[in-house]
């Protein structure tokens, strides 16, 4: 079975820009690679283990730069180039996670 088919929702690119930090790195105004209701892909600088916990504010501009705040953990890492890292996405509050599902739901249509 492909990663495509292993995922619970369908993940979309996107214009979606992120503040991310982990106990190694802090990125500031970082561009999302893609985005889905249950994680993002995020290029990074510094490689993070899978397993590390990250803290994320995703901002949708599309939205009126509405953001939501998202606890997250780092499922995969490619270390590439370019590095890459798979974050799901563990805690968020019902209402960031209805404003996160509009969000995608205008990039799927």
């Amino acid at each position: 079975m492909s990663e495509v088919e292993k995922r619970r929702h369908p993940r979309v690119t996107c214009r979606a820009r992120v503040d991310f930090g982990s106990p190694r790195e802090v990125v500031l105004d970082h561009e999302v690679h893609n985005l889905s209701l249950g994680g993002v892909c995020l290029r990074v600088h510094e490689m993070l283990d899978v397993g590390a916990p990250v803290y994320l504010t995703l901002t949708f501009p599309e939205l009126g730069s509405a953001s939501v705040d998202v606890d997250g953990e780092v499922v995969w890492a490619d270390a590439g180039p370019p590095r890459d890292i798979g974050v799901r996405f563990v805690r968020m509050t019902p209402e960031d996670r209805d404003l996160l599902r509009r969000y995608v739901q205008l990039h799927l249509t």
